[in-house]
């Protein structure tokens, strides 16, 4: 959700907030984009038990790159914000893509990948429409601020249905 307004308002947000350069812009996206990459390779490489630790992790990442967004004060806060929200960024894929192949059987994969796909594209093109809405009202670091709990909900939601998994399917 965040990573949508990140990628669509976050170098307009330096620009004007820090007066950063073009340059430096390029720079902040190229660092969130290697801090993502390398967590996918990282993620990819190891050998993975269960997963939802790791999704408590990315939403409690994306909580704290969220927050220092609200927080900064100057660029290198806000370049530091970058970098921590990359690493949620590139654990959401292989998160995902482990998790259906663990969920689904083989003949169900396709399909389960293409709905998966599709939801992460239309958030992706609906997420700036209404977040520029809301950014014309409050302003980027509060817009950060606001959906901060939405994403302490998404994870409490998560705790909730791993316990109830844990229940009814030990060992889980």
């Amino acid at each position: 959700m965040s990573t949508a307004l990140i990628l669509s308002f976050g170098g307009i947000f330096a620009r004007q907030a820090y007066g950063a350069s073009y340059s430096l812009i390029a720079i902040l996206f190229a660092v969130f984009f290697t801090a993502s990459f390398t967590t996918r390779v990282l993620f990819s490489i190891l050998q993975i038990g269960a997963i939802f630790p790791y999704v408590i992790f990315m939403m409690s990442i994306s909580i704290l790159g969220l927050v220092m967004i609200f927080l900064s004060s100057n660029i290198m806060v806000y370049a530091a914000a970058f970098i921590i929200l990359g690493i949620p960024h590139g654990l959401g894929m292989p998160i995902a893509m482990f998790s259906i192949g663990r969920s689904f059987t083989f003949e169900e994969r396709n399909v389960a990948n293409s709905y998966f796909t599709s939801t992460m594209m239309l958030m992706m093109v609906i997420m700036p429409v209404i977040g520029g809405t809301f950014l014309n009202m409050v302003g980027f670091k509060l817009l950060m601020l606001l959906i901060t709990p939405v994403t302490i909900v998404l994870m409490i939601l998560a705790l909730r249905v791993f316990i109830l998994r844990k229940r009814l399917k030990p060992g889980y």
